[in-house]
């Protein structure tokens, strides 16, 4: 029996922000290889990151995807999977509910490549409980990935790969910002607030899109990986500065104030320099 998918039903299977970039993707024409398969739909999406093999599918009553990309979630589809899925729809391909599968015949490799950053946790968990033995590599990888390339410890060779990390944060925190939603913002009188004008709303979207970044900061500075911490704060106020100025219409950022990197960063440069690891203007 044909399921009926339309791009309502992509959206509402996805985050709007994994949907804006499924659709920036696929007008980038980024999408290849579309065709029916499974019940659904597969083809190939290629970014600067690579290239990833994608299917898109009707299971349970739910469209989901499979695709080996880190945003890939089993809750929600990925975008690389919106962008599929929405090129499957334009090209006009059947869907048609995917056949349940036992789940001997399941591969132990997909069901893993679907799990939430959550349960890929309580998986290292149960491992860990399992063999105890695995705690000194884990931990050994842990600090490997906290520390990142931008640690002192790594020398000047290194010091090029620091605009990784950077690079990253930058484009993560500068997406975050460009796709705050004007109907997000909480004006008016508020229980327990008063009135809040839309500046100061704003301001408030601004800060809640940052604060996993400072956390992030944070976290890294209590274990003593200043490199890394400076990295990500360096990245937070590249985002601020790129979105300072640069927008129009009627966006949430036009209302977040005049010279964003100092008005949302001061803080982020002041905990560097109070770990003693200033920021380089700071020094």
């Amino acid at each position: 029996m044909a399921a009926v998918v339309n791009e309502t039903t992509v959206k509402t299977s996805t985050t709007s922000e994994s949907f804006s970039a499924g659709q920036r993707l696929r007008a980038a024409d980024t999408v290849s290889d579309t065709v029916a398969a499974d019940g659904g739909a597969s083809g190939s999406v290629t970014t600067d990151s690579g290239t990833y093999d994608v299917w898109v599918g009707v299971v349970d009553r739910r469209l989901t995807g499979e695709c080996h990309c880190t945003d890939a979630r089993a809750a929600t589809l990925c975008p690389h999977a919106v962008a599929l899925a929405l090129n499957a729809i334009a090209c006009g391909l059947p869907w048609a509910p995917a056949a349940a599968r036992d789940a001997d015949t399941v591969d132990p490799q997909d069901a893993y490549g679907q799990l939430t950053a959550a349960e890929k946790g309580q998986v290292l968990e149960a491992l860990l409980a399992e063999r105890p033995g695995l705690r000194a590599d884990v931990g050994r990888l842990a600090v490997a990935l906290l520390d990142g390339p931008g640690s002192a410890r790594h020398g000047r060779a290194q010091r090029a790969d620091t605009e990784g990390l950077r690079q990253e944060t930058a484009v993560m925190v500068e997406d975050a910002l460009r796709e705050l939603e004007i109907e997000d913002l909480r004006t008016g009188h508020q229980p327990g607030f008063g009135y809040v004008d839309v500046y100061e709303a704003a301001g408030s979207l601004v800060e809640e899109a940052l604060e996993p970044y400072k956390q992030d900061i944070t976290r890294r500075l209590g274990l003593g990986f200043t490199g890394a911490a400076r990295e990500i704060a360096l990245g937070l106020l590249d985002a601020l500065a790129a979105c300072e100025g640069d927008y129009d219409g009627d966006q949430v950022l036009n209302y977040a104030g005049e010279d964003l990197a100092h008005a949302y960063g001061w803080g982020v440069r002041e905990q560097l320099r109070a770990a003693g690891a200033p920021l380089p203007e700071d020094e």
